[in-house]
């Protein structure tokens, strides 16, 4: 039974780890419930245990638990802060013309395939440079919400924009999820049952053996 339980680990192991996507397939919500809807169970980091602090002017990170806020160098100003009686992330992006180019890495110790969060006084520029795996998103003036899912894992979210434009933002409630594959459920479900009837086919001949 040692041996079988070795063999049932290491078939699961490699179910999980040889299901890959060649190419990035990212979906976009415009709302939080479409988004929750779509990834079901997920984790969000509000802010409100993370000690308010500001970003010194030469840069720096703010690790939350579940995540990392990388911030370059910068004018000052971005940090934690209080707001609307809550905890919030105050960022800021400035385009390469803008002078002194900034942008804002959200960073997870652990591979998502979902990400959403709450954004606020994204001013008239926008954000128009949010990229994920290489493709570049924009969050217009006035968005309040980013929701996306990915058929492929990253780790990393960056906030940049481009041009003139130079942006403060608020950003808060930012959840992230791991979506299982539908291939990856399948083959699982596939290698459950193939163990499932090995291990009753053991226990029969088991039972044959003793009668």
């Amino acid at each position: 039974m040692r041996r079988l339980a070795c063999l049932t680990a290491l078939l699961l192991l490699s179910l999980v780890s040889g299901v890959t996507s060649a190419r990035a397939d990212l979906i976009t919500f415009a709302n939080r419930p479409a988004w929750s809807a779509a990834v079901g169970t997920f984790t969000t980091e509000t802010f409100e245990t993370t000690p308010l602090q500001t970003v010194p002017v030469t840069g720096g990170t703010i690790n939350t638990g579940l995540l990392s806020l990388i911030i370059s160098p910068n004018h000052g100003g971005i940090g934690i802060i209080n707001f609307g009686g809550g905890r919030q992330f105050m960022g800021d992006v400035h385009g390469p013309l803008a002078g002194n180019p900034q942008f804002n890495i959200i960073s997870f110790p652990a591979p998502v395939t979902a990400f959403a969060a709450d954004f606020g006084d994204i001013g008239e520029g926008g954000i128009n440079n949010l990229m994920i795996l290489g493709t570049g998103f924009q969050l217009p003036n006035g968005t309040t919400f980013f929701g996306v899912t990915s058929d492929v894992p990253f780790t990393q979210v960056q906030l940049r924009t481009t041009g003139f434009i130079a942006e403060f933002y608020r950003m808060d409630n930012v959840s992230t999820a791991v979506i299982p594959e539908p291939a990856t459920l399948l083959l699982l479900g596939t290698g459950l049952a193939g163990v499932g009837a090995a291990v009753r086919k053991k226990r029969k001949a088991q039972k044959s053996e003793d009668g």
